[in-house]
């Protein structure tokens, strides 16, 4: 019996499957750990992650497990209004840089919750119109701003992975001396 993300029951898969079949050639599949796919746009292409929720546009709930440090567009699929926000990295560290901790961490940036009624009325998009919205995208992944938001991203990455390492090297030493 599956559980989690591929229950038959689970509302992540859906947003991928109407997204995949409204972007058509415009997808292209990458790795499940870089995010959920790529968008193919006329100049430029760029990784996405899709969260689906059952939640309104101005619910007091949330978006789980958003990674801001992956620097990757976030597509909110809202399954019962059939609306969609297309959440730039940069508006992503907007929604998330006001939060005190991680949702899971102490890390906001490595995983947080995005309130849903905070998100810009200007990330709104219906089916008629996402596809206008992930090509306008497209430049900012040329840009210099984001090339030093991603290099700066993946410095912490690699700081945040070293500290992981040695922090575990310590407590293990500690607990085998006892």
């Amino acid at each position: 019996m599956l559980t989690g993300l591929h229950d038959q029951n689970s509302t992540g898969t859906k947003g991928q499957e109407v997204l995949f079949k409204l972007l058509g050639p415009k997808y292209e599949k990458c790795h499940p750990k870089d995010g959920d796919g790529i968008y193919k746009g006329r100049n430029s292409s760029y990784t996405y992650e899709v969260k689906t929720t059952d939640l309104e546009l101005d619910s007091r709930g949330g978006i789980n497990q958003v990674r801001a440090i992956k620097c990757i567009v976030v597509i909110v699929y809202f399954r019962k209004s059939g609306l969609w926000a297309v959440l730039s990295p940069f508006d992503v560290f907007n929604l998330t840089a006001s939060k005190n901790r991680g949702q899971h961490n102490e890390v906001v940036i490595e995983c947080s919750q995005i309130s849903i009624n905070s998100i810009p009325k200007t990330c709104i998009c219906s089916r008629d119109t996402i596809i206008k919205k992930l090509e306008s995208m497209c430049t900012l992944f040329e840009t210099q701003e984001y090339s030093d938001v991603k290099n700066e991203c993946n410095n912490i990455l690699n700081q945040l992975k070293a500290l992981n390492e040695t922090s575990k090297k310590t407590i293990q030493a500690m607990v085998k001396c006892k």
